[in-house]
């Protein structure tokens, strides 16, 4: 079925674009969801100490009608997931954030953080190997908006779009060496556009990106698909959203 990729991307996936000297920008692929964009906090968000009491393995050992529930809910990957919802931190919600998608930049004022539990169970039942804790910066977004890049600072970033009329080759290998990751050659370009940062190193713009659906499943079936380039270097970044997992 088709499902957001943010449980399984929130790994390594927020990425320095800053030049030496200037102030950091940092991106994380956006992912559209329900209530609005979500993305990986650019800062290190202490997600263990922030599950509810009554999610932790202490309790749930106590609760055994509430742990039996929790089992009874499991998906057929066999975990079960819980959402909760805190408060954006002072230090996030000072940040400037912006994101980038297929309609080009928009400001961002994200309203919270949206925890997630995922409890892991023992093969043999309703015991717990293991409750992991996770989650990620959540923006309310116009109707249509919300899937591609976030790019976050410190100070306010002063962003230009411009035109792009990049070939797929022209992008697909930035240092001139075949690509590494998911080059293929049924890739075609939807749409794609050029953003600058006033003040930056002269690395030339990032190149936004996004390629057509892959209905063929060559890869993991995205519907939406999302590529970040730095042709004057190697820094190439994905993102990728409403994909058979």
């Amino acid at each position: 079925m088709k499902a957001l990729c943010i449980g399984a991307a929130l790994g390594a996936i927020l990425w320095s674009l800053g030049p030496r000297g200037a102030p950091p920008i940092t991106a994380a692929p956006a992912y559209l969801t329900a209530h609005g964009t979500e993305f990986v906090a650019p800062d290190s968000v202490p997600w263990d100490s922030l599950v509810p009491e009554h999610l932790r393995l202490a309790s749930l050992d106590r609760d055994v009608a509430r742990r039996e529930r929790l089992y009874e809910a499991r998906s057929d990957i066999g975990g079960t997931e819980i959402t909760f919802l805190l408060p954006l931190p002072a230090g996030l919600a000072a940040r400037h954030f912006y994101l980038l998608d297929s309609t080009g930049i928009l400001p961002l004022a994200p309203d919270s953080l949206v925890g997630r539990v995922r409890i892991v169970w023992e093969d043999t039942g309703a015991s717990i190997r293991q409750i992991r804790a996770f989650g990620t910066v959540r923006a309310n977004v116009p109707a249509g908006r919300g899937r591609g890049f976030v790019l976050s600072s410190a100070e306010s970033l002063r962003l230009t779009l411009l035109p792009s009329e990049r070939t797929a080759d022209d992008l697909l290998a930035p240092d001139g060496k075949p690509y590494p990751l998911r080059g293929t050659p049924f890739w075609e370009i939807v749409r794609q556009y050029a953003v600058t940062v006033t003040g930056a190193a002269p690395a030339g713009p990032w190149i936004w990106v996004q390629w057509r659906p892959d209905r063929e499943a060559r890869e993991a079936a995205c519907e939406y698909r999302f590529m970040l380039f730095r042709p004057a270097t190697s820094d190439t970044f994905s993102a990728d959203d409403g994909c058979d997992v």
